[in-house]
């Protein structure tokens, strides 16, 4: 299963990104946030299963990413202003 995250490093979201790296159904998780990645979240990221965006949910990049990954099973959506 492939899950996309907006508002991947904000409170909600690191807590999420933590909790699917230890699914096993869970073969990707796409991160896309308009922060960059904290220190602390490198930590107990596995590189091969998570894909980090950088880039504001109200732009093009939303757009980029789905074009990038067709096959994504799941949005959670913790993006907000």
């Amino acid at each position: 299963m492939k899950v996309l995250i907006t508002g991947a490093t904000g409170g909600f979201g690191k807590l999420l990104v933590k909790r699917l790296e230890a699914e096993t159904k869970i073969t990707k998780i796409i991160g896309l946030s308009n922060e960059d990645l904290d220190e602390g979240m490198e930590d107990y990221i596995e590189e091969e299963k998570y894909e980090f965006y950088m880039g504001d949910t109200r732009k093009k990049r939303v757009e980029e990413v789905f074009l990038r990954n067709k096959d994504i099973d799941a949005l959670v959506h913790l993006a907000f202003d």
